[in-house]
């Protein structure tokens, strides 16, 4: 097993020198990596590698602690951390991530999971075992319309955390044998390492790859392999994959969702965002079926350091307060005197569950530039409201796909006596107030004065209006 260098702050730098020799197949682990102990317990580490093309690969590792001091544990995440499961419904892993902490639960980090019926709006999304909080959400070998035939059988398994925090990776003996026994679960495809031995598996794909493993000391390895190209990275085969898996100290490990299904997020331990640490191939996040989330059971997510008033409001009186609300998602904020928010460059909130009250006054100068969908709330649940806000200046520039807007990227909740000024340019979904107006979700009595460029849905109000949503008493120019 490897040791890795911490220290706290920033990410560091450390030269990796691997002379030894490996069998013909395998990866040679040749050049620098990054790696910190972001939290007590979860190491984070970047780095590169030659798969056995020669093409170099960037690997992402969260490794996990599972002693018995640990204080850290699994959730198999699930779209809006809700039960039971939707037909159709998928999340990207940032958004289970953020609904999850949004619930309470202290979400430290996440990967994408199982296999899904992509496609397939009529089908239960993951395909294989999932068990969430002691409730089998799906069973051992399938859900939905996936068929798994005879010769799948023995390449179907999954990851387990047993009720007494014991992590496991199995096939459908150990499901049978264990499963009174297990509390979170999800499935894979393809065992990568046996025994300590690296698996050689019939395939010469060059992919991204997801895959868990667990060590001789019984800790986790999360691994997103990035490949056809994203970030330079050339990605590996299966066979490939379990190398290196093994060359991490796994004793075993389990293929998880590949391709542009791969995605590393970590909670940043200082601005307490959700960060996507890869670079997915398909050029953004992909929707996934489920998740695998590192959980600490210490703590949940609301822990705000800020004053209260007689209401019980957290009042915010600078920018750097605005962090607060990562730490307090489903809490009820104040503004307490105006905002500047000119050196915040592409700060955003995730996902917001409480009552946002501007108080009358006013977030100055609200500054993005990024490839990145942007809002200064990704999103505002069902039950959240926005309301006596005023956003003067913004000044907000983004190339993704996904939504550019000043307040909401995707508003399922109510936004009330809202003003925006400024300038806002983005590619799809831009909006003055919210990037996507979806069912449920409710604008009125706001004020748009905002130059928006955009070349697919473009609105004064929200770039996508879905239906069952409502927009009244605005008025954009």
């Amino acid at each position: 097993m490897r040791t890795y260098m911490k220290r706290g702050g920033a990410l560091f730098l450390t030269l990796v020198l691997l002379l030894q020799m490996f069998p013909a197949f395998a990866v040679q682990l040749t050049s620098d990596a990054y790696s910190e102990e972001l939290y007590q317990g979860l190491t984070y580490t970047e780095e590169s590698f030659d798969n056995t093309d020669g093409g170099n690969v960037n690997a992402f590792v969260i490794e996990v602690d599972q002693s018995e001091e640990s204080t850290l544990t699994f959730v198999a995440g699930s779209p809006n951390d809700e039960q039971p499961l939707e037909p159709g419904l998928v999340q990207t892993t940032s958004e289970q991530a953020k609904a999850a902490a949004l619930n309470g639960r202290n979400v430290l980090a996440a990967v994408n999971a199982d296999f899904f019926n992509m496609g397939n709006d009529s089908a239960i999304q993951p395909s294989g075992l999932m068990i969430q909080d002691g409730v089998e959400l799906t069973p051992y070998y399938s859900s939905g319309s996936d068929t798994i035939h005879d010769d799948e059988v023995n390449i179907r398994g999954f990851f387990g955390i047993k009720e007494d925090g014991t992590p496991v990776i199995g096939g459908k003996e150990l499901y049978e044998e264990i499963k009174d026994e297990l509390y979170q679960a999800v499935g894979g495809r393809y065992f990568l390492v046996l025994d300590g031995e690296a698996q050689v598996i019939d395939d010469t794909e060059r992919a991204p790859r997801t895959a868990v493993g667990i060590t001789a000391d019984g800790d986790v390895l999360l691994v997103a392999i990035d490949g056809r190209n994203s970030g330079g990275s050339a990605g590996t085969t299966l066979t490939e994959t379990a190398q290196y898996m093994a060359e991490l100290g796994a004793v075993t490990a389990l293929n998880l969702d590949g391709g542009g299904s791969t995605t590393a997020v970590v909670r940043d331990p200082e601005a307490r965002n959700f960060e996507v640490m890869n670079v997915p191939s398909d050029g953004s996040e992909r929707p996934v079926g489920n998740t695998l989330l590192v959980v600490d059971e210490s703590s949940t997510s609301v822990s705000v350091d800020l004053e209260q008033d007689s209401d019980g409001y957290y009042l915010l009186k600078t920018a750097e307060d605005f962090r607060e609300i990562l730490d307090g998602p489903a809490e009820n904020f104040r503004l307490a005197n105006d905002v500047d928010f000119s050196e915040m460059e592409n700060f955003t909130i995730g996902m917001f569950g409480g009552i946002f009250d501007g108080a009358g006054y006013e977030i100055q100068s609200l500054t993005a530039d990024t490839d990145d969908p942007y809002a200064l709330f990704d999103s505002i649940a069902a039950d959240a409201v926005i309301q006596d806000l005023r956003l003067t200046d913004v000044s907000l520039r983004g190339t993704s796909d996904g939504y550019t807007a000043a307040l909401a990227g995707m508003c399922y909740g109510t936004v009330d006596g809202v003003t925006v000024t400024g300038r806002i340019s983005g590619n799809h979904n831009v909006g003055g107030i919210a990037g996507d107006l979806y069912g449920g979700g409710v604008i009125r009595n706001s004020r748009v004065g905002v130059e928006i460029t955009g070349t697919d849905n473009a609105g004064g109000i929200a770039g996508q209006m879905h239906e069952g949503s409502t927009v009244e008493g605005c008025y954009a120019n």
